[in-house]
């Protein structure tokens, strides 16, 4: 969706955000990454906002579940026990696993198997932000209740690793800057002190206090931001980078050529004029972007005029209820405030006399 403006703040740094081309000297040269990639699991989970700009964590930290993880569900089912159904995928994983290897269900394989691509082992991009063009069928506006990200950490020292992933309503296709607007809350997972290697993680969302919002209308962006503190918010001080594949032709879910990084220089803040990357290599798959999949939770719902779930019933849901106004569906369906499968007069009712509350 187009395209609307803010910016980000890490530590009282602004994150703002011209068009620098891949393959210019401002990147090193893209590598395929062909060695192992081994499954990371958290420690610990907690809730995290944009507030003023600030990445701040607004949860307790609480343990992982890790026994929420259910291989057996195979892909493209949901890894977690909940259940759920992919919204987006930009992994590809072996074709009835959840182990990397290419999975040509989306049409002509790279016939790369596990192989990845990179920029090498010393590159460092610890914030970057990407774009969801369109998400599988039926699954726009729905909470995400499993992501699996693919991402390298090189870095050589001891130092505590901790990704936070976020969800956008809007992204930057014309790298204009900011790269992302109407940033929903989202997670941060501490991974302890990770050893130097490429990772994946499947991260399952149980938690009522915990939810990543998919966007409304099916496109949007994704935001990944490594760090070794959010006391005070501080980037990963190693290199790390996402890995990068592409969602291919035949696949319901696709992204476009753009994104942001934060590597020119790693500073905190995206310039326009040097970090809008254009990721048409001429590689196969083309585009690429930062690997991740979503999964959309199974339909549930609990009545709240906060459609948007971010504490504050304002405008935002009730332009939520009049977009989607007269549609039917689940329980649950976007802009059904009270739960009955259908977005009318009674939940414009319900964002009308609690219009304020939380805010």
């Amino acid at each position: 969706m187009m395209h609307r403006s803010t910016s980000l703040v890490m530590a009282g740094v602004i994150l703002s955000t011209s068009l620098a081309f891949a393959g210019d000297n401002r990147k090193p040269q893209l590598e395929l990454y062909t060695g192992p990639i081994q499954r990371a699991v958290p420690l610990e989970i907690a809730r995290v906002k944009l507030i003023d700009g600030q990445v701040v964590q607004v949860g307790p930290w609480m343990p992982y579940a890790s026994s929420d993880f259910f291989p057996t569900g195979g892909f493209p089912p949901s890894p977690c026990n909940d259940g759920g159904s992919i919204a987006f995928d930009n992994v590809e994983f072996a074709d009835g696993t959840l182990n990397i290897g290419e999975n040509t269900k989306y049409g002509a394989g790279c016939n790369m198997g596990a192989s990845r691509w990179w920029f090498g082992a010393t590159y460092r991009n610890p914030f970057w932000v990407n774009d969801i063009q369109q998400m599988f069928p039926g699954t726009a506006g729905k909470k995400a209740n499993a992501l699996v990200p693919v991402w390298a950490n090189t870095n050589p020292g001891g130092t505590n690793f901790i990704m936070a992933i976020f969800t956008t309503e809007d992204f930057d296709t014309t790298c204009a800057g900011p790269p992302a607007n109407t940033i929903y809350d989202g997670v941060a997972f501490n991974f302890g002190n990770l050893a130097t290697g490429v990772y994946f993680a499947t991260l399952c969302i149980t938690n009522p206090t915990l939810h990543l919002q998919l966007p409304q209308d099916g496109s949007g962006g994704y935001v990944g931001i490594y760090l070794s503190s959010l006391s005070p918010a501080t980037l990963y001080p190693g290199a790390c980078q996402p890995l990068l594949w592409g969602t291919k032709s035949g696949n319901p879910s696709q992204q476009g050529p753009v994104q942001w990084d934060d590597d020119a220089p790693t500073n905190g803040q995206h310039d326009p004029a040097t970090e809008c990357f254009a990721y048409n290599f001429n590689v196969c798959p083309n585009p690429l972007g930062a690997m991740m999949a979503f999964w959309a939770a199974p339909p549930s719902c609990t009545s709240s005029p906060d459609l948007d779930d971010n504490g504050c019933v304002d405008d935002a849901d009730l332009l939520i209820v009049l977009f989607n106004f007269g549609n039917t569906g689940d329980p649950g369906i976007v802009g059904d405030a009270n739960c009955d499968g259908i977005v009318d007069d009674a939940d414009l009712l319900d964002v009308l006399f609690a219009f304020g509350t939380g805010c």
